[in-house]
């Protein structure tokens, strides 16, 4: 039986503050989008410093379109990629489930799975 591994390196926080770093140096951060902890690992094998996941990735991976994603779905596939790498994170979260405390509730609840930055884009 197969089980899932924590990645030792990886330290609640550790990956935002290596990003806000990395962000501070001159040059530019290459985060490719990646869908799954394959190829997470590929990118970070490859030499990448952070990576970018967004709920269309979730969405593409489960073949279903993004607004019919759960909460629980989008945080399940950030958690997948935090426990299989070391590099930060950027999570966009885009649909922010409705009201503003939905929007707080998933900025909290990805925070706990390890997410590095939440990105919440504002159509007006």
């Amino acid at each position: 039986m197969s089980t899932a591994t924590v990645n030792p390196n990886l330290a609640y926080g550790q990956g935002a503050a290596r990003l806000r770093q990395r962000l501070r140096e001159p040059g530019v951060v290459l985060a490719p989008a990646v869908y799954d902890p394959m190829t997470a690992r590929i990118a970070e094998q490859i030499g990448y410093q952070a990576l970018f996941f967004g709920g269309w990735a979730q969405a593409a991976q489960l073949c279903t379109p993004e607004p019919f994603l759960s909460m629980t779905e989008v945080l399940e596939g950030v958690r997948l990629l935090t426990r299989s790498v070391s590099l930060p994170i950027i999570a966009d979260i885009g649909g922010g489930y409705g009201e503003p405390a939905h929007v707080f509730y998933i900025h909290l609840r990805a925070q706990e799975n390890k997410a590095n930055i939440v990105c919440r884009f504002l159509l007006e």
